[in-house]
């Protein structure tokens, strides 16, 4: 009996092992690999959610970038094996965590998933189950810190939406709260395990967007990108607080970086990877190269987002290239793409703006003073 319980203790140390490197694997974008050794692991211990929940996961990733069908169908599949692993490990043990753990989560990234695919209510649904297994989970252990992750991003989140949208959401029971919601986040990062790496980077993302704290967003970013070099996103991520902060020539080093990876894993980033080196030669004034890498942004990039942006720029630097007739077609293209991001009809507006004052200095003067901003050369903003 002793030298079966040594063996068993031994089994599962050696399992856990094998779990957190494939987990890395999947941080670091190693997804074949991760995918491999994670279908090996949830068929060696099928009463253990974990390994479905991270090959879902992968799938989250791949998605988030390239937005491909197929990933999201994927996702769908992985994500109802996790569900149905965990729901039934608890009617086993009641008292499973890690089934509890599981389902807080894929509940959390279904609801992600759903809202990216313009699927509201399914999102909506899957951000209730989220709540009450997160809910479930602390209720019984308030020190299994990782439980605490979607709860706080779900209300962090919820305080975003609008003010009339989030009257409905309170009606069915959803109410954000900004300041639990960051404080739940950060205890996660601070003490969290398996659930630590996502905190970080949706906490990056929170300093970033809407906490306004680029400089704590970056220092998270940094700690991720030195862990997991090989995640494109974190790598990418890092690049645009950089930008934020005014260290442009570091972010090109990144951006150039991820556009010389031949081996990346999602085609999005690495495109996208131009629009933003673009950006900073744009905000340098340097024209030639910034028009020269939003063409490559516009010819590789399949979606729509950004390339109003990308126009519009291209036409402002050909302005100040001298070169007029160049000018005026990169606007009329920025004018006549339909999109509905807010960054690109911002521009289509002043596209159209310029267009029809036959290319008013004072308008364009704006955006080379506004490039000076981003730059970080203040005084010669203000002159």
């Amino acid at each position: 009996i002793f030298c079966s319980s040594i063996l068993a203790n031994q089994n599962s140390n050696n399992f856990e092992s094998k779990l957190r490197n494939a987990i890395d694997l999947v941080f670091n974008f190693k997804f074949k690999e991760a995918e491999q050794n994670l279908l090996e692991l949830s068929e060696l211990k099928k009463s253990d959610s974990r390994p479905l929940l991270y090959l879902s996961n992968i799938y989250v990733w791949k998605f988030l970038g390239d937005k491909k069908k197929s990933d999201f169908e994927k996702f769908e599949q992985y994500s109802k094996e996790t569900i149905e692993r965990a729901e039934n490990n608890l009617k086993n043990n009641s008292s499973d965590v890690w089934a509890y753990y599981s389902l807080s989560s894929i509940y959390g990234y279904r609801s992600l998933m759903y809202f990216m695919n313009r699927d509201y209510v399914e999102g909506l649904w899957a951000v209730k189950k989220s709540m009450s297994w997160s809910n479930e989970l602390i209720q019984k252990n308030p020190d299994f810190y990782d439980g605490y992750l979607w709860r706080g991003i779900i209300s962090f989140s919820l305080h975003q939406v609008p003010s009339t949208f989030r009257g409905l959401l309170s009606i069915i029971g959803f109410n954000g709260d900004i300041k639990q919601g960051l404080k739940e986040i950060q205890l996660v990062s601070r003490k969290g395990d398996f659930a630590k790496v996502e905190a970080d980077y949706f906490l990056s993302q929170f300093y970033s967007s809407s906490l306004n704290d680029n400089q704590k967003a970056y220092e998270l970013l940094v700690e991720l990108s030195s862990k997991y070099p090989d995640n494109e996103l974190f790598v990418y991520s890092t690049a645009v607080e950089l930008i934020k902060l005014h260290r442009l020539n570091e972010a090109r080093v990144h951006l150039s970086r991820l556009i010389n990876n031949n081996s990346i894993e999602i085609k999005a980033i690495k495109e996208l990877s131009y629009f933003l080196l673009g950006d900073c030669f744009f905000y340098q004034n340097e024209f030639e190269k910034a028009v020269e890498n939003y063409e490559l942004f516009v010819s590789k990039h399949n979606q729509v987002q950004y390339k109003p942006t990308a126009y519009f720029r291209s036409g402002v630097a050909s302005y100040f290239l001298n070169d007029k007739s160049k000018a005026k077609n990169f606007l009329e293209k920025a004018s006549a793409i339909e999109s509905k991001n807010s960054e690109d009809k911002f521009y289509q507006r002043y596209a159209k703006k310029i267009i029809n004052s036959n290319f008013d200095e004072r308008i364009l003067r704006i955006f080379y003073g506004w490039n000076l901003l981003r730059a970080g050369n203040f005084e010669n903003a203000i002159d």
